[in-house]
């Protein structure tokens, strides 16, 4: 067995830990399920791929591992096309966030209880002189 192989047998037990340690730390600061939170998220996309929240406020959603990790997932779906580097800068299409801008989401945040996630709302671009 290759050492990639084996390093892929532990994944799912490795996710399963992780989830675990994460709910016993921050279970508390989860949020609800189906609950509906309305807020905003102002946030710049790098000069180096980087994708930063600079200010984030949703109502009566505590900070959380699981938010944190959903609102980049989102931000990073805003902003890059692709993982894949293309001439030392990241490709980006028509309607997404571009390098160097910074930009604002107004909308909403809906956790589900089979882990999945929804943000909805807009995202404009915040010109700066």
């Amino acid at each position: 067995m290759s050492h990639q192989n084996l390093a892929d047998a532990f994944i799912p037990a490795e996710r399963d830990f992780k989830n675990k340690v994460m709910s016993m730390t921050w279970g508390h600061l989860h949020p609800e399920y189906r609950k509906v939170y309305k807020g905003y998220i102002l946030f710049t996309h790098g000069a180096y791929g980087d994708i930063t929240p600079i200010k984030c406020e949703f109502k009566d959603l505590p900070d959380s591992p699981w938010f944190f990790q959903e609102m980049e997932d989102f931000l990073y779906s805003k902003c890059v096309e692709s993982s894949h580097f293309y001439r030392g800068n990241f490709r980006t299409t028509k309607g997404k966030v571009k390098v160097g801008q910074i930009a604002r989401f107004d909308g909403t945040y809906v956790k589900f209880k089979n882990d999945g996630y929804r943000f909805s709302g807009k995202v404009k671009i915040i010109k700066v002189s």
